[in-house]
């Protein structure tokens, strides 16, 4: 998820600079070339390393400094010194709340808050905001919306945009029709829900040799030639069920796959319980225990 990543470091450091003293253009600069990064449809890393990147529409020499600053370092300095002073977490619910730089840290300051734990406990513990509000003559309206925000921000921790799960899901799907024993696969889970955010990728796979059930030992050797595609990083885990085989492998893309390998007699039942969220399926299941 370098692309968004290194989108997020630029963006944070155009956020921080519209409250500090200075010249403006930097945050206009830097969030042009955060949205041209984020946008980017292939691997900024070699973008960068082809030289593509430097002529790329809306990075300017400002913002490119910094990028080959990350690349060859793995830093970037002026993003170091934001760190020590105010918690990255604090940059994200100004994005999140849109309220504003300047009054988001006006709030932490008048609460004394230093991390986003901090902040989370002070709606957790204190849920009457008007009253906090008013101690402290808030806008009650801002503190409803920055509530909003971190329970939001917190239910979203390590899920990524659908946008870029999409961006490279295209070459594991490509990569995957590549081996030639699987008859047909189908991207299930959240993404085929069609959800905003995407915590992992679940792909269920039909191999032409699993008519009935599953043929063990020929399965393994799809596993085994899964395991050896460029996006793989390593094999996680692997549970073998009476109906399915599931195998999950980390990425190079920083997000899990599940690989549902299936047989054709039970691919209409996975396809329904690979796509269906787990209280969906809990619904569907008591409603057929109902009717019997």
């Amino acid at each position: 998820m370098i692309n968004l990543k290194l989108s997020s470091i630029l963006t944070t450091i155009a956020e921080i600079s519209k409250f500090l003293p200075g010249d403006k253009k930097i945050v206009i600069d830097l969030s042009r070339a955060a949205r041209s990064i984020r946008d980017y449809q292939g691997d900024i890393s070699e973008a960068y390393s082809s030289g593509i990147l430097e002529n790329t529409p809306g990075i300017d020499a400002f913002s490119y400094a910094m990028i080959k600053e990350f690349f060859e370092t793995g830093s970037i300095k002026l993003f170091d010194q934001i760190k020590e002073k105010y918690p990255e977490e604090l940059i994200k619910i100004v994005r999140l709340s849109g309220i504003g730089t300047k009054r988001v840290f006006d709030i932490y300051e008048k609460f004394n808050i230093k991390t986003f734990e901090d902040l989370k406990d002070l709606f957790t513990l204190n849920c009457d905001t008007k009253k906090i509000a008013d101690s402290l003559e808030i806008d009650n309206l801002f503190l409803e919306r920055i509530k909003h925000s971190v329970f939001y921000y917190e239910s979203i921790i390590g899920q990524y945009p659908r946008w870029l799960v999409l961006s490279f899901l295209e070459k594991i799907i490509e990569s995957l029709q590549g081996i030639n024993e699987i008859f047909t696969l189908k991207v299930v889970g959240s993404l085929r829900r069609r959800k905003a955010t995407i915590k992992d990728i679940d792909i269920l796979i039909l191999p032409e040799f699993n008519s009935k059930c599953i043929d063990h030992e020929r399965t393994n050797e799809i596993i085994l030639k899964i395991s050896r595609l460029f996006f793989v990083k390593a094999l996680v885990s692997n549970e073998k069920r009476k109906e399915n085989i599931s195998v999950r492998f980390s990425t190079i893309y920083d997000i899990d796959v599940e690989i549902i390998i299936t047989s054709k007699k039970m691919w209409p039942s996975d396809l329904l319980t690979t796509t269906g969220s787990k209280n969906h399926i809990s619904k569907l299941k008591d409603l057929a225990a109902d009717r019997g």
